[in-house]
């Protein structure tokens, strides 16, 4: 949306023109239309925010260069036309209406010297076309169509972008419609897995899901959420992982102090734990988890009945207790937990009430639609 603005409208806004000249060194809005790779370009006395659009640029070349087998024309910032591995820009020979293949080349071969003369080009300029001919690709020299060659247009920056499946010039894009994209991409690239760090779980897409949203169903409160989120994510430090950051000196269980803290082994193998399991099972009745392994004990029990949800809210509060207390390094009594659970129970109603008083606000004894 920022090169939407720089592109089109006035084009002499100062913030315009200084961008012209601190990016000067590749053509300024010129470079937007070349087909540019920002390892071979020159960029030592552009502005970061710049260097980051010109990234970003490159990263959403897809959307761009829609049509593979077509090319890009222009020659300047072109990644396929390189002087000692740098891409070639020369502000004269832009001027000067030389830019494009077609420009430098007529039936396969170099154009005559008296046609760039007549342009008014001498001297160096002659040569660094010479320079530019030979490090064209060879099957540019081949006399390809026109239709070889994507549109563009120096002048009036019409930029086609294909988003989403749909075909459209960058100035009737939309920022929803680029979110799209993103967000498609993101989802297609990113593989949601659920390990704890040396087991990797084979679930499903539907089970995933189920996973996450068991989470949202057992607990109101946001503690408790974030600390089951942080847990499946891997985005909660054991010892194990701030003895590799140097922030601790061993990676020893901090209750039994002989075996590597991993999730495993502080939330269900320890000995201490174990016995803290035992425990609470039996005086929170929780007979669906007796028999069960570790895998159970990290995502929660399967399953949508209030029976299960009430499992798993002592699930997710076990751990937590668990990992709040392994400071201590003493795992707490039966009795605190209890009263743990019931504080807990009373915070989550107080949350419930509140999310129901923001749907429905009662005034002079009236329920009246709120925000």
């Amino acid at each position: 949306m920022w090169l939407k603005r720089l592109l089109y409208g006035d084009k002499h806004l100062s913030w315009k023109v200084s961008f012209d000249y601190c990016c000067r060194s590749v053509g300024g809005r010129f470079v937007f239309l070349c087909d540019y790779d920002i390892h071979k370009m020159d960029l030592k006395e552009v502005l970061p925010f710049y260097v980051e659009m010109f990234k970003v640029w490159q990263d959403i070349e897809n959307c761009r260069h829609f049509e593979n087998e077509k090319i890009n024309p222009i020659i300047f910032n072109n990644r396929h036309v390189c002087l000692r591995n740098r891409m070639i820009f020369d502000q004269d020979l832009l001027q000067r209406n030389v830019s494009k293949v077609s420009d430098i080349i007529l039936d396969g071969n170099l154009r005559s010297a008296t046609h760039f003369v007549g342009l008014g080009i001498h001297g160096e300029g002659l040569l660094k076309i010479h320079d530019i001919f030979g490090a064209l690709p060879l099957q540019w020299k081949d006399g390809k169509a026109l239709s070889d060659y994507i549109q563009v247009d120096i002048q009036t920056f019409e930029i086609r972008l294909k988003v989403s499946g749909h075909i459209g010039m960058l100035i009737d894009l939309k920022s929803r419609h680029m979110y799209e994209y993103l967000i498609k991409r993101f989802q297609n690239e990113y593989d949601l897995g659920i390990g704890d760090g040396h087991i990797n779980f084979d679930y499903s897409n539907e089970e995933l899901k189920n996973i996450f949203l068991r989470i949202k169903s057992a607990v109101v409160g946001g503690k408790m959420r974030e600390f089951q989120y942080k847990l499946v994510h891997r985005a909660l430090y054991t010892k194990e992982h701030l003895f590799k950051f140097g922030f601790v000196n061993n990676n020893l269980c901090s209750f039994c102090k002989n075996e590597i803290e991993t999730y495993s082994h502080l939330f269900w193998e320890c000995l201490y734990v174990q016995r803290f399991w035992l425990d609470m099972i039996e005086h929170f009745d929780l007979i669906e988890i007796r028999n069960v392994d570790w895998k159970i004990i990290f995502v929660g029990l399967a399953g949508r009945s209030y029976r299960v949800m009430y499992c798993n809210a002592i699930i997710f509060l076990l751990k937590y207790n668990i990992y709040s207390f392994r400071m201590k390094g003493i795992l707490p009594s039966v009795r605190k937990v209890y009263k743990i659970s019931l504080d807990n129970e009373e915070e989550e109603r107080k949350l419930l009430l509140i999310r129901v008083n923001s749907v429905f606000i009662y005034k002079n004894g009236n329920i009246t639609k709120g925000s």
